[in-house]
């Protein structure tokens, strides 16, 4: 929300300067009209600056309005991509009534929080599916490199897991210990987490999220909703029943 001083402050400057120019293209009549006007605004200060802060909240309202619209539409163009891309990694029901994108981001700290969120939900809800965005934002693709490499070999979700619960300090030797220490072929492993496919993946995504204007991880994708930040279990649990209600209509 705008600081009401500074709408004050701005438009009495724009409404000072159409008033010079309108002084300049009139007649002294016209111009005695305007100063009446203005004695009466001097007098009433408080009802001008409410009059002044209903406009620039109307006004917000409206910008609000279009660019929500605007995303409804970007998130619609997009669905094949978000809901169909049969490489994206997933958990929960396959064939869930609602589902659930994630863009995140393994360096990301409320990433790793908003994963123990997501770990309830999937226990306490069985007929959801999270489909899960490498999203490396702030820059470091390994970690989204090893993870796509542990899918090829079925090993996804085990290896997300163990990434979100530590600290994300994991240099190549770790990385190979864990694929080691999870049965995962090392070789291949190794080959699928340094290869350009894996790397165009992660580009795919990051364009996906980019049209989606998705600057912030986690982000999550309900329906035709972009929700930003680690949320709570129980808003979770409250868009999922928004999303089923939708599909009762």
């Amino acid at each position: 929300m705008w600081n009401k001083s500074f709408i004050i402050v701005v438009f009495s400057s724009f409404f000072l300067s159409c008033i010079a120019l309108w002084r300049a293209s009139v007649g002294p009549s016209a111009e005695r009209v305007m100063e009446s006007v203005l004695s009466e605004m001097n007098k009433q200060p408080e009802v001008v600056a409410k009059i002044v802060i209903e406009g620039a909240s109307k006004l917000q309202k409206t910008q609000e309005e279009q660019d929500r619209l605007r995303r409804i539409e970007k998130i619609r163009s997009k669905k094949l991509e978000l809901l169909q891309d049969k490489h994206s990694p997933f958990m929960g029901n396959p064939n869930g009534d609602v589902v659930i994108l994630s863009f995140f981001d393994y360096h990301c700290g409320y990433c790793r929080s908003a994963h123990d969120t997501l770990q309830k939900l999937l226990a306490q809800d069985k007929n959801i599916k999270i489909i899960y965005k490498e999203y490396p934002v702030l820059g470091d693709l390994t970690l989204s490199r090893a993870a796509l490499a542990a899918q090829k070999q079925g090993k996804y979700s085990d290896f997300h897991t163990i990434l979100m619960k530590s600290d994300a300090n994991f240099s190549q030797e770790n990385l190979i210990e864990l694929a080691h220490k999870l049965k995962i072929d090392v070789k291949k492993f190794s080959t699928d987490m340094n290869s350009m496919e894996t790397e165009n993946r992660i580009k795919q995504n990051m364009s996906l999220g980019q049209s989606l204007d998705i600057s912030a991880t986690p982000t999550f994708v309900f329906g035709d909703n972009v929700i930003p930040g680690a949320i709570s279990l129980a808003e979770f649990q409250a868009e999922i029943r928004k999303e089923r209600l939708k599909k009762a209509r």
